[in-house]
């Protein structure tokens, strides 16, 4: 900035055009005065006024001119903003960098129309919202308190939580704009979390959230100078500027249902006050009373709604009014209540209820059924006549809550008997679970928000059962009520605890019984494996005795398995002895027919030589002699002839004994065809022709000798048999689907014999397993499972399910076992330590010193490791059984209980406890009952009514 002097001598400051912009420094006016040359000015003596005049218009002038300048300033200012321009720091317009124009279309982002689109999928999910929140959220009580369970019982509730969790994440989506601080990812987030509905909210959180969220999508679009769609205005959101009284809509007036009514509200439904809203919203700011008055009736009578409203000019009038001065159609209010006549037993409810006396009787009965009649009513009669009688009212509560309270243990009380869990009829007998279930319905009953309300019932109800308790045990006709013993012994209860639902384990046992398995409680029940585990540690007897009965258990498992294999598939033969059976039977059966056969006329004329010049045929001759030679007869005598080579022919007349020779001869040919494997023949081409050589040669000697066809249909019938015998043996190795069709190619007699190898076939085979191992292995695939339903078909279903059950508890016995007494050796040292007086944990220390000799490990690290293992096992037996002499008694108590390989006992020893226990909780129960029961419900059913009196 310049500065200049004037005429008068005034200094100012000056801009950069030098125009005066502020005084610095006025004129002096005792100083030096200027010469005047001649006649004095008569007008000198004004100067002095007129200069401090000018300088005070100058000044005024300058002040306008700032104002002025500032206001041009800050046109042109807004004028660029809004061309996304500025003035810089050189002075000179420039581009802003980010700007976005007003309404949320950036310079920089040309998809303001994709924004668009996002808010109106938005505004779409919201309807869906609601629409899932009117369905099965809204309204009734059941909603209400079903609204408060978890997603995973209620699946609508699963529903409205998978909608609103889309609408939050379309919501960050929709309404984040890049570059604009105020719209922040942390804020944006903030408020769709914030406005993001939950089935645990009440109705009108619900409807709130959903009426925040439709006002910014409406603000947003509104910006973008976008159309809103059908239903969405500002009035949705929280309301517009301007005035902000609500307008009521007119309405006839309903008498409200108090004492002495004749008539009562009814609320209008849902869906017509969407569409008085939908009507407002659409004709904001140009409302007419005649349209009104039009739209009123015709939506009454859609509705079947009672009207009674003439004219709404004013109404008309007064929200046009406030449409010009800004406010959104939010401020008019909804639909109002429409009055009914009551009946006349309506009447004499309604008055029976508002008189004080009724009223304390109406809030006893209501208070003594958990708060289900007033909400089942649904009209809020009962809450109004306590406004009239406060104190009745609250008398009545108190009076009812403790009769719901002592009712509802009493009904739970009973139910307990009946129930075989003891756990769970111990909680249903506990006064504590009647007040708490008391507190929670009835508060739930009585809030607006029923999760509020029952929180509230709950703690309350539970502080007073506190409290109620103490002053009941206190009470003379329960005091000195000590706890029985115990009609379980140590080791019985520490078995049955262990055990716990005894029902899945007897069953285990009666099913191990059924199948004649020695199985034991400690075999079916994981955790009694563990406790008898803890016990053989800590006692040697203990651990002996299960040494010699689980040993000899297993030792007998082979037996078991051949037994079972025996009951459910058929008798285990000595398949030698039976195949020699067989093949004698065949030759006795046979031998006859083949001397009738062999002595039929016809063989000299008999013709083969088409069939003798065949390769096959002369292999047959020299197989036939052998043959005859190996059974002791002369080939010369049977009418065979050799050659000067020496190989043999046939004789002009040969005997029908010979072709059969030739016969047999050739079998022997086709065998070499026949695969070790399956038993059937695997023929190449020339197999197939040698086959063919024997079925002409078989076909040609039955037509001509029937003798001979039924001599061999004789010896077939066993010898098919035995090979079916020797197949089934060798069906263990053979696969499930070669298996099907050789089972498929057998006759019915031929397949039972298939079965009996292959039984025999199973018992050989388990006989190869060791002592200590578990022969019920060997049908542990699904193989072999595959091979039993192959051969057996399902006529056997339930033989092989037997079968297969057996198997698997088998495996648990093995298992069970060398969990128990797999490491005997080192419990054995271990429990000989502790015998004579040297702890385990000594033990451990001394062979973390012996591990580090030989492992040169450090010897602190050795010594942890030792310390640590000693130290863990010790504090986990000691939890379970307790320290020194008490605890190894207790697990001589546990071991015989535990490990009874008579599991009919075990199952009857199991419910003999069970009904015992029973009968212990059942005392134990009414003694503690009758200690504070009455205090307890007193005081929770007293609390939980005065504690909800004040929930909204």
């Amino acid at each position: 900035m310049g500065q200049a002097r004037d005429e008068a001598g005034n200094v100012w400051e000056t801009d950069a055009q030098g125009n005066a912009v502020r005084l610095i420094q006025a004129a002096p006016q005792g100083g030096p005065q200027p010469i005047t040359i001649g006649q004095p000015n008569p007008s000198a003596a004004y100067d002095a006024p007129k200069a401090a005049a000018d300088l005070e218009n100058t000044q005024a002038t300058i002040a306008d001119r700032e104002t002025d300048n500032r206001r041009a300033d800050t046109k042109l200012a807004g004028e660029l903003y809004a061309k996304g321009l500025r003035i810089g720091a050189n002075g000179q317009i420039e581009p802003i960098p980010g700007w976005v124009k007003p309404g949320g279309e950036s310079t920089e982002d040309p998809k303001a129309k994709g924004r668009a689109a996002k808010l109106r999928q938005l505004a779409e999910q919201i309807d869906r919202v609601e629409q899932l929140f009117e369905d099965n959220l809204e309204g009734g009580w059941s909603n209400k308190i079903s609204g408060n369970v978890p997603a995973l019982i209620r699946p609508e509730n699963e529903q409205f939580t998978a909608a609103a969790a889309a609408m939050a994440e379309q919501g960050l989506s929709a309404f984040r704009v890049p570059g604009v601080g105020s719209q922040s990812d942390a804020e944006l987030r903030q408020f769709v979390e914030a406005n993001r509905p939950l089935p645990t909210d009440t109705d009108l959180a619900i409807e709130e959230k959903l009426r925040a969220v439709r006002g910014r999508i409406a603000s947003e679009l509104q910006a973008l100078d976008e159309p809103l769609p059908a239903g969405l205005s500002a009035a949705n959101g929280t309301g517009g500027s301007g005035n902000s009284d609500p307008i009521e809509v007119p309405s006839d007036n309903p008498q409200a249902a108090g004492s002495g009514a004749t008539s009562t509200s009814v609320p209008a439904p849902k869906e017509m006050q969407r569409e008085w809203a939908a009507y407002i919203n659409q004709n904001w700011g140009k409302l007419s009373g005649p349209d009104l008055n039009r739209f009123r009736r015709q939506l009454h009578l859609k509705y079947d709604y009672p009207y009674g409203v003439s004219d709404h000019s004013a109404f008309a009038a007064k929200a046009n009014q406030a449409a010009a001065e800004g406010a959104a159609p939010s401020v008019v209010s909804g639909l109002p209540p429409a009055s009914r006549e009551l009946s006349g037993g309506e009447q004499l409810m309604n008055n029976i209820v508002s008189h004080p006396l009724g009223t304390g009787v109406a809030s006893y009965a209501n208070a003594a059924a958990f708060g289900l009649p007033d909400v089942l009513a649904g009209d809020g009669r009962l809450e109004a006549a306590k406004d009239l009688n406060p104190a009745s009212g609250v008398i009545g509560d108190i009076a009812g809550g403790i009769t719901g309270t002592v009712a509802g243990a009493n009904a739970l009380g009973r139910l307990s008997t009946k129930v075989a869990s003891p756990v769970i009829s111990r909680a249903l007998a506990n006064p504590l679970t009647t007040d708490v279930a008391y507190g929670g319905i009835y508060g739930a009953t009585q809030a607006d928000d029923p999760l509020a309300g029952a929180g509230v019932g709950i703690a309350s109800a539970f502080a007073g059962d506190l409290v109620g308790r103490q002053i009941g045990k206190r009470l003379p006709s329960v005091v000195g009520v000590r706890k029985p013993a115990d009609s379980l012994s140590r080791g019985e209860r520490a078995v049955f605890d262990a055990v716990g639902d005894i029902d899945p384990i007897a069953a285990a046992l009666t099913q191990a019984a059924d199948l004649n398995v020695p199985a034991t409680i400690a075999d079916v029940s994981g955790e009694v494996n563990s406790l008898t585990g803890a016990a053989l540690r800590r006692s040697p007897a203990a651990a002996a005795g299960a040494r010699d009965m689980l040993g000899r258990r297993a030792d007998g498992q082979y037996d078991r398995l051949l037994e079972a294999i025996e009951r459910d598939l058929g008798p285990i033969e000595n398949v030698p002895q039976r195949s020699e059976d067989l093949i004698t039977q065949a030759r006795q059966q046979a031998a006859p027919l083949y001397e009738a056969a062999y002595a039929a006329p016809g063989a000299s004329v008999f013709q083969i030589d088409d069939l003798a010049a065949r390769p096959s045929m002369r292999k047959a001759l020299n197989n036939a002699v052998r043959i005859a030679q190996e059974e002791g007869r002369d080939p010369a005598q049977i009418g065979f002839v050799f050659d000067d080579a020496g190989n043999p022919t046939m004789t002009s007349q040969p005997s029908w004994q010979t072709l059969d020779y030739v016969k047999r001869g050739l079998d022997d040919v086709l065998e070499g065809y026949r695969d070790k494997t399956t038993g059937k023949l695997a023929l190449d081409t020339e197999g197939k022709a040698v086959n063919d050589t024997l079925r002409e040669l078989l076909s040609r000697m039955d037509t001509a000798n029937p003798d001979y066809a039924a001599a061999r249909a004789a010896y077939a019938g066993p010898a098919a048999e035995r090979e079916a015998m020797r197949r089934g043996q060798e069906a263990l190795r053979v696969s499930p689907n070669q298996l099907g069709v050789n089972v498929a190619n057998s006759s019915p007699s031929q397949v039972e014999q298939m079965q009996m190898g292959f039984r025999s076939g199973l018992a050989d085979a388990a006989g190869r397993y060791r002592n200590n191992s578990n022969p019920f292995a060997i049908l542990n695939n699904p193989a072999m499972e595959q091979r039993l339903g192959t051969l057996y078909g399902d006529q056997m279903d339930m033989e092989i399910a037997r079968l297969l059950s057996q198997r698997d508890l088998e495996a648990e016995l093995a298992g069970s076992t060398n969990r128990l007494i797999g490491n005997s050796l080192t419990a054995e040292r271990q429990m000989a330590d502790e015998a004579f007086g040297q702890t385990s944990l000594t033990g451990d220390m001394m062979q973390g010193g012996v591990e580090t000799l030989v492992t040169g490990a450090p010897v602190a690290t050795a010594m942890r490791s030792s310390i640590g293992r000693g130290v863990g096992n010790w504090m986990r037996d000691a939890r379970t059984l307790g320290v020194g002499r008490r605890a190894t008694e207790l697990a001589d108590e546990i071991a015989p209980i535990a490990i009874d390989p008579d599991p009919v006992a075990s199952a009857a020893r199991l419910r003999a406890m069970a009904e015992r226990n029973a009968a212990d909780a059942a005392i134990l129960e009414a003694l503690i009952g009758t200690a504070g029961k009455r205090g307890a419900n007193a005081g929770a059913g007293a609390a939980a009514v005065l504690a909800t009196q004040g929930v909204e």
